[in-house]
């Protein structure tokens, strides 16, 4: 039937429809109408870089975890401390209470700076730290 010169609108569930729309076994309606609350995991702390220069000399101070958040912002750091090509690069890792994989990847980069003239040192390893940095074979690198 054509009501106003327009067709009314389907029923919104047929019988064959209904009993497809059934809700499954086990579907518990106060369980389903529930308020969801997303939660997301916290961000991780920021990863403080200082440089310091001083008579070919640079310190890159760290302070914060190493992991695969913080990574890209330490290789940034040490791409900007070797640019002039020190003679001897210091990174401090007195303030870095964690080392993971991704973190260190970056200090396996320095490995091949002694061939372009820069001594790397690796100074305040403790804990985990350092035997992350003794995994990697750049236990020689380490001073105290």
């Amino acid at each position: 039937m054509i009501i106003g010169g327009h067709r009314p609108p389907p029923p919104l569930a047929s019988p064959g429809l209904r009993d497809r729309l059934r809700p499954p076994a086990g579907y518990d309606e106060a369980v389903a109408s529930r308020k969801v609350v997303i939660v997301t995991a916290p961000s991780p702390p920021p990863l403080d870089v200082v440089l310091m220069r001083s008579h070919g000399v640079v310190v890159v101070r760290l302070s914060g975890e190493l992991d695969c958040a913080t990574a890209p912002q330490f290789a940034e750091a040490l791409q900007e401390a070797l640019w002039d090509r020190p003679g001897t690069l210091i990174v401090d890792l007195t303030a870095v209470p964690f080392l993971d994989p991704a973190g260190a990847r970056p200090l396996r980069s320095l490995v091949g700076t002694a061939e372009l003239g820069t001594r790397v040192r690796l100074r305040g390893a403790a804990g985990t730290v350092r035997r992350v940095v003794e995994l990697l074979g750049m236990a020689d690198l380490l001073v105290d």
